[in-house]
């Protein structure tokens, strides 16, 4: 899993040293919320390659098809002071290629530098997620 997400890290120019993202669970609500410049996430490109993924049967999820679906993915961010980041964690969902999606959309969020300054004296993790509705 984390291998794919870090191959479409690759594939985006960015390298493993520089943004870490691995797939795990976090109490997300705890943390605080990342601040990104203004941004509509997610596009309905998005969106359809999500129903691809469930129309391909790569994902299941309980109550959710490919032409119906509300599916949020958490994440957290390892947001440095000046608004870089070097670290990703997305929520597991129990469906890798989702997983890997997200990672690859967040890395670009990094990527494009839209991530604002936490306004802190160190890095500080900060929670978000991505949700993909179809109805």
């Amino acid at each position: 899993m984390i291998l794919s997400v870090l191959s479409a890290a690759l594939l985006m120019g960015a390298s493993p040293a520089e943004i870490q993202v691995d797939v795990g669970r976090a109490d997300w609500k705890a943390l605080p919320r990342l601040t990104s410049l203004s941004r509509d996430m997610p596009t309905n490109a998005m969106v359809g390659r999500v129903e691809a993924m469930l129309r391909k049967g790569a994902c299941h999820f309980r109550g959710q098809t490919s032409q119906k679906f509300d599916i949020t993915v958490p994440y957290a961010v390892l947001v440095n002071p000046d608004g870089t980041a070097n670290r990703v964690i997305v929520g597991e969902t129990g469906c890798p290629a989702l997983e890997s999606y997200v990672g690859l959309l967040v890395l670009g969020m990094a990527r494009n530098g839209e991530f604002r300054r936490n306004g802190e004296a160190s890095a500080r993790w900060k929670a978000s997620e991505i949700s993909f509705t179809q109805e």
